[in-house]
């Protein structure tokens, strides 16, 4: 790190830029903010990460940072991050006029505005997730009135993909961002989890389910020994079977070592995990110890992941025309490109 910085200082007349900003209300200066918010990004995980190294050698103590502290200065940042993702696509090159944006933004305010407020309502105490999802709702409405104005003069997918196809790549990828940053702040934030003991037959409701344990069974494995629980998930509302999931607790007598096979229900709403945390004895009476975790939304990181990968290969494809790698060249708008 040391050297790379020493490089940068001694080759920063050959690294300056040779054009300079014409305004703030440019899609270059859009780049130039996203570029400097993953930069705090890095440098507040790779602090938090390190802390516990540079404490212990600078204070003789060794301090250890958790979830929160991530989750204080990143959250902040990455919701930043996504609102100029949302900004980008409605903005021109060089210069923009702010007057000129207002149609273009004002659908998309109003939208993720309303979801905000949706959110505040019906969770007061969560006011930073209800200005998250309104964010996300923002610059998803951004991705989706742009690619409908592209289809809609093109006059089918195919063609807008053949003439835009770097664009259309590059919206897809804000798309999937959005999918991706929903799930993983939905699951972080509704999170549910409980340890919990069960009796045999004696249903816990937890979440929407209720669980009950029907049994224990031992058995060998190849290399190892077994508990098996066999755990009957229902709704908790309308008491319907909807799964039975098998969680085990093995022993490994060759190495001496204990692990846990985790049971999971993956839906499109949320994941159900089981855990196996071992077996007591409370009055008398043998429980099963689980540990529980509901992640809402959980699968959907996937989805975005799926949805990222399909707009990057349009951007990395080799038969994109030559015109929509020079935008930066082309005359300045009054407003945001649009996609024809």
């Amino acid at each position: 790190a040391i050297i790379a910085f020493g490089l940068v200082i001694y080759r920063r007349k050959e690294l300056a830029p040779e054009a300079t900003l014409e305004s703030y209300l440019s899609r270059e200066a859009i780049f130039l903010f996203n570029n400097i918010l993953l930069l705090g990004i890095c440098f507040a995980t790779f602090w938090g990460v390190m802390f516990p190294v540079f404490s212990e050698a600078f204070l003789g103590e060794k301090s250890v940072v958790g979830p929160p502290f991530f989750n204080m200065i990143n959250a902040p940042l990455f919701t930043a991050l996504l609102f100029f993702m949302g900004v980008g696509p409605l903005v021109a090159w060089r210069k923009s006029r702010f007057s000129a944006l207002k149609k273009s933004f004002l659908r998309s305010l109003i939208f993720g505005s309303l979801l905000f407020v949706v959110g505040v309502f019906l969770d007061p105490s969560r006011l930073f997730a209800a200005l998250f999802f309104g964010t996300s709702g923002f610059v998803l409405s951004t991705v989706l009135i742009e690619l409908y104005r592209g289809v809609r003069t093109s006059g089918s997918v195919i063609t807008l993909v053949r003439r835009r196809t770097r664009r259309v790549g590059g919206l897809i990828v804000h798309l999937g961002v959005i999918i991706m940053a929903v799930s993983m702040a939905a699951s972080s934030i509704y999170k549910t989890e409980k340890d919990i003991s069960i009796a045999e037959n004696e249903p816990f409701a937890i979440g929407s389910y209720s669980l009950e344990l029907l049994g224990l069974r031992q058995f060998n494995g190849s290399n190892y020994q077994a508990v098996q629980a066999s755990v009957e998930v229902k709704s908790a509302e309308s008491s319907k079977v909807i799964e039975t999931l098998f969680p085990e607790r093995r022993f490994y007598s060759r190495s001496g070592e204990t692990t846990t096979e985790v049971a999971l229900r993956m839906s499109w709403k949320e994941d159900l995990y089981l855990a196996f945390a071992g077996l007591e004895t409370i009055d008398g009476e043998e429980k099963l110890a689980l540990k529980v975790f509901i992640n809402p939304l959980q699968v959907w990181v996937w989805v975005g992941g799926v949805v990222m990968l399909l707009g990057s290969l349009l951007l990395i494809q080799p038969f994109a025309k030559k015109e929509e790698i020079v935008l930066a060249s082309l005359p300045v708008k009054d407003q945001g490109l649009d996609l024809v």
